[in-house]
């Protein structure tokens, strides 16, 4: 171990609380598993952020930054005014450490100025799952601070917003361990509108053998490997048929229902033909899918009319993608172009907290006779689309949400300056994509990505002046006759 290093993390642990100074044996013991240059470069959020307390009331965001980039680069600041508290979460281990060195400091290294606490933020956030799908970030913000107190809640962080609508789960951030107990003593198995909470420490204790790329909960794989994601699934198909056919594919077919699988299917009520399977064994998924590859890639089940298919849980973040990718594929061919319409752009910081369920019940509040069957979030375009039941449905929508100053619901703004709701052509050919490739359709609606380097030949082209026979090179040096000619 570097001597620099070491002597730096042990000057860290003697200025740190008396509960870590207690630890510092058990710390030390954890740092060997895993060797310390790999440690320090660790991005994960449990290992990279810190909690400074005791800041001066006049004091802001941009200040205690300003304060503290001095020690790396900051990733997020979250700060609680009323109390003088924040977290502040760096890109890698080392920088956290070195924030460390400002414990015991003056903030601003103004004598005059209070002497802040610098402690790493540990033990201090909670993993919720099974809350109402329609809670947005505020609920769940509001539910806590009416449950252990106000100004006790740093953020509420939904990650669940890439999973299918079935994975509902998200990170709070408490401003202390014990607010973090004392919350899941009240809230968890709580039941709200007959959803039974799950509430518990988010990884109380940190795992450094993990790899670096192995940033997932051991809850969510557990999940997701039990589940297969259904299309084409139609009303008649009936929970036993389905249930009968995999068994046959896993060679299950002597076991009950009742013990392979959750009942009943899953199948939302905003998106038509499509469901969730859950299985008790998470075996046989694998057994299924390796089936279905030594058929003839025969993922499906026949069911009497139609054929049901099936594919592993993918992020709902990726079955967008999916979809939206033939969207631009086909353009105005792609079936029921005319019912979707696009809302853009939203406003970045605010597209992580956008819950569809609250959107779908704000639109059908303002358009009377509208129903809403589904909604994609477009990130990486900033937007949002949204399928109406019909074309007259998708034209008042256009009308009525068109260039509007403002797109707020559920008290949250959400975009702002000149609201656009149009087409989803519209939306990709937009001014608001993340990607530097635009997306444009020819008169067969086939569609061409420009690449970076295709764009800049473009640009390139574009800002060539157009030769003239009587062009004057740059370089050449004009004589009073040049400008006669200029204009005979």
């Amino acid at each position: 171990m570097d001597e620099n290093c070491k002597r730096k993390r042990d000057d860290n642990d003697t200025i740190i609380n008396d509960n870590l100074i207690s630890n510092k044996k058990q710390k030390v013991n954890i740092f060997k598993e895993v060797p310390e240059n790999e440690i320090l470069q660790r991005t994960e959020r449990e290992f990279t952020t810190v909690f400074v307390k005791n800041l001066p009331k006049n004091t802001n965001i941009k200040t205690i930054n300003r304060f503290f980039e001095k020690c790396g680069e900051i990733k997020n600041t979250k700060f609680i005014k009323n109390i003088q508290l924040a977290k502040i979460q760096f890109s890698d281990r080392e920088e956290m450490m070195s924030a460390l060195t400002m414990n015991f400091k003056h903030f601003n290294n103004n004598d005059q100025s209070n002497i802040i606490t610098v402690e790493p933020y540990e033990n201090s956030s909670l993993w919720l799952t099974n809350y109402p799908p329609e809670y947005s970030y505020l609920d769940l913000k509001n539910l806590f601070e009416k449950t252990v107190g106000k100004d006790t809640v740093f953020e509420v962080r939904l990650p669940s917003l890439k999973f299918n609508s079935n994975k509902r789960f998200a990170y709070i951030d408490l401003i202390s361990n014990k607010h973090c107990i004392e919350a899941i003593n009240l809230l968890n198995d709580t039941v709200i509108d007959n959803y039974k909470l799950i509430v518990k420490l988010n990884q109380a204790e940190p795992d450094l053998n993990r790899t670096k790329n192995d940033t997932s909960k051991e809850d969510i794989k557990n999940i997701n490997a039990k589940e297969l994601y259904l299309t084409n699934l139609r009303p008649e198909n009936k929970d036993e048929d389905i249930f009968n056919s995999l068994k046959e594919k896993c060679r299950c077919s002597t076991i009950s229902n009742e013990e392979h699988f959750e009942f009943p299917i899953k199948r939302p009520t905003t998106k038509k033909y499509i469901g969730f399977v859950m299985f008790k064994n998470v075996d046989c998924i694998s057994k299924i899918i390796d089936f279905s590859k030594n058929n003839n890639n025969d993922f499906f089940v026949n069911m009497k009319k139609n054929k049901v298919f099936y594919q592993k849980v993918e992020s709902k973040g990726y079955l967008e993608r999916v979809k939206f990718k033939k969207m631009i594929q086909y353009g105005t061919k792609y079936r029921d172009y005319n019912q979707w319409v696009s809302l853009f752009p939203l406003i970045e910081d605010k597209i992580n907290h956008f819950n569809k369920f609250q959107f779908q019940n704000f639109l059908q509040s303002e358009i009377a006779n509208v129903q809403v069957l589904e909604v994609l979030l477009i990130s990486d375009y900033k937007g949002v689309l949204v399928k109406l039941n019909n074309e007259a449905s998708a034209s008042k929508l256009k009308l009525k949400f068109d260039n509007t100053d403002v797109l707020k619901f559920n008290n949250t703004t959400y975009a702002k300056a000149n609201v656009k709701c149009r087409t989803i052509l519209d939306l990709v050919n937009s001014e608001n994509s993340s990607n530097i490739s635009k997306v444009t359709t020819n008169k067969e609606h086939k569609t061409t990505d420009l690449t970076k380097k295709e764009l800049k030949v473009d640009l390139k082209t574009d800002l060539q002046p157009v030769p003239t026979k009587d062009a004057v090179k740059p370089s050449q040096v004009m004589s009073n006759n040049d400008f006669r000619n200029l204009f005979k």
